[in-house]
């Protein structure tokens, strides 16, 4: 059995959206403030989270990226995705819980989470975040043998990632 410890933090702004200048500033000025901003912020992170001596998953609940844009700022979950693994931290991203649920709503999905003042569809999406990290910091949930397998067996999966870089037609010869 594997023993998870779990520890609720506040991050403050450490979660808020990242300032940016207005569209109309020059090209050059924006790159140096996105570069200040981000910069401190990592800093900041460093010093609330400092470095781990093993893996810890990190699920950050942040707003989703149309709250970001409507104030001005940019959102914040690709700095997190690129700064807290260096922490040794692995994050999951989660939207904040915010529609009400309607008990007379036709799709289960929408009704309330045993007469909470939660969705039964969120409660499940915020399930499935927290499975996705202990998934991705290898706590695997114990799977069915295959159809006609007794003994063990080895599984073996392949993960594949989508690369957005330029690809080169590949020539063979001079």
């Amino acid at each position: 059995m594997t023993k998870i410890t779990l520890l609720l933090r506040n991050p403050g702004t450490l979660v808020s959206g990242l300032a940016r200048l207005p569209a109309q500033a020059e090209t050059d000025a924006r790159k140096a403030h996105r570069k200040l901003v981000r910069e401190q912020r990592a800093e900041a992170v460093r010093k609330e989270f400092p470095e781990a001596d093993r893996i810890i998953g990190a699920l950050v609940e942040i707003d989703k990226p149309v709250n970001f844009a409507m104030a001005g700022e940019d959102d914040p979950k690709r700095f997190l995705k690129d700064n807290l693994p260096q922490l040794n931290r692995h994050v999951q991203c989660l939207h904040p819980v915010t529609a009400s649920p309607k008990p007379n709503a036709k799709s289960a999905g929408l009704k309330p989470f045993e007469d909470s003042d939660i969705r039964c569809e969120e409660v499940q999406r915020a399930a499935s975040s927290v499975k996705d990290l202990l998934r991705s910091l290898g706590h695997l949930p114990r799977l069915p043998a295959p159809l006609g397998v007794t003994g063990n067996f080895d599984l073996v999966t392949v993960h594949i990632a989508y690369s957005y870089a330029l690809r080169a037609p590949v020539r063979a010869g001079p």
